[in-house]
């Protein structure tokens, strides 16, 4: 559990209390800008300025996915319980000082529909680009490197995902990243030894540790570690974004490489998974939402 913040209100009613110690929380983990009279925040899929007075109720669960239990009491609204379907998010409002504590990490449930601008992180994951995947000729590997490598430079947070196998073990050439791809100083690495890169690895531990919900993924190759790691992670809530042009494969017995990704990128886009369609956008459109 993180301490978000503790604001102090001493002549304001407890409702007021609430929405602006709710409203400062908001802002700061979905990239708003708070004030004294206005909070930033995304409305029916458009950003709005919106008076603190006129935060309401339903704006507030509709935001943060949030169940009430209100206790009244002498000085009304001056004990009230906010639970959430995900971890640890708590808000206390106390009197007779109406003091906000809120206790909590914020994050985004993973029922909730993407939009565009909705991710809290700028979060790419790049999955096996090694020099042992690419022993073998892969689809337009300089376009795909260069997209990837665009959307490095523009992430708050880069997961490099390498795999295990044969003759790809750490401290090997093969293993190894590929030389054109650009490695942040704070980048993460996970070791994975099947398609799915949540399988027995510290991906799960390491995505809950950072706070990440929602990411973009790319990388090699489409049609198995790719395709398997998306299926996986958005069955396990996470909101996934598909660089259409940042992945890659090869040449399969029935279908070359340029079908199987503009097939993959198709079917993606159209998974039965209720709340929780992945996205399937091109670099460009990417990098566009997240200036």
């Amino acid at each position: 559990m993180q301490l978000i913040g503790i604001h102090h209100h001493q002549r304001m009613r407890g409702r007021d209390v609430l929405r602006t110690a709710i409203a400062k929380t908001l802002c700061s983990h979905l990239n708003g800008a708070y004030t004294k009279r206005f909070v930033r925040m995304r409305l029916k899929g458009v950003m709005r300025d919106v008076r603190l007075i006129k935060l309401h109720t339903w704006q507030v669960w509709r935001l943060l996915k949030l169940r009430a239990i209100f206790f009244t009491g002498k000085y009304g609204w001056n004990a009230l319980h906010l639970t959430s379907p995900y971890s640890c998010n708590k808000v206390f409002c106390t009197a007779p000082k109406l003091q906000i504590v809120i206790l909590c990490r914020l994050g985004n449930t993973a029922s909730q529909a993407h939009s565009p601008g909705a991710i809290m992180q700028r979060v790419v994951m790049v999955v096996d680009m090694q020099n042992g995947v690419f022993e073998s000729p892969r689809f337009d590997r300089a376009g795909r490197v260069a997209q990837i490598n665009r959307l490095i430079r523009q992430a708050d947070i880069t997961l490099f995902i390498q795999h295990r196998e044969g003759n790809m073990i750490e401290g090997s050439h093969a293993f190894a990243l590929l030389p054109e791809i650009e490695q942040p100083q704070n980048a993460y690495y996970v070791t994975k030894t099947a398609c799915d890169s949540f399988w027995q690895t510290t991906l799960a531990s390491l995505l809950s540790t950072l706070a990440i919900t929602d990411f973009v993924i790319c990388g090699c190759a489409t049609d198995y570690c790719v395709d398997t790691t998306l299926k996986v992670g958005a069955g396990l809530g996470y909101r996934i974004t598909v660089a259409a042009d940042a992945h890659t494969t090869a040449d399969r017995t029935y279908a070359n490489a340029e079908q199987l990704i503009g097939q993959h990128n198709e079917v993606w886009a159209a998974l039965s998974m209720p709340g929780n369609v992945p996205r399937v956008v091109d670099t460009a459109t990417l990098l566009a939402e997240w200036r």
